[in-house]
């Protein structure tokens, strides 16, 4: 069969139109890996928990000994657990669980939140107080 002008107007898919969809996809790639290598993955150096938006106990990471704490909610008590660096709720008054399943953190800035029950657990980095954005 010969390929006649009319043809290949006809197709579906264009040398441009293939070059436009692999820079897409390999945009979108990139810009994925950027921000999981965004900065933000710090280490964090403090646990603080805060419950109805004020702060109870302040508890350093640095130790490599598992501890469990209790703290009282608005529903009831709430048990987290700190090992390695890490915290994790290991149970809660509240009744969807999803504080628990947010499973471990580390990095400064991330947070486990209890919304039902009112509990911030959140770590906290080295260099606390750098200016993350500015607007004008």
């Amino acid at each position: 069969m010969k390929i006649t002008d009319e043809n290949k107007k006809n197709r579906i898919w264009k040398v441009g139109d293939v070059f436009l969809v692999l820079t897409i996809v390999l945009v979108t790639i990139a810009t994925i890996l950027g921000f999981s290598k965004a900065p933000g993955k710090e280490r964090g150096s403090t646990v603080v928990v805060e419950v109805k938006g004020k702060e109870v106990r302040r508890i350093p990471l640095e130790d490599e000994a598992t501890r469990t704490f209790k703290v009282q909610g608005l529903l009831g008590e709430s048990e987290y657990e700190i090992s390695e660096g890490k915290v994790r709720m290991l149970s809660s008054a509240c009744t969807d669980k999803i504080c628990v399943r947010v499973g471990w953190i580390d990095s400064a800035g991330r947070m486990i939140v209890c919304l039902p029950n009112q509990i911030v657990i959140r770590v906290e980095g080295e260099k606390e107080g750098a200016v993350d954005t500015v607007s004008h």
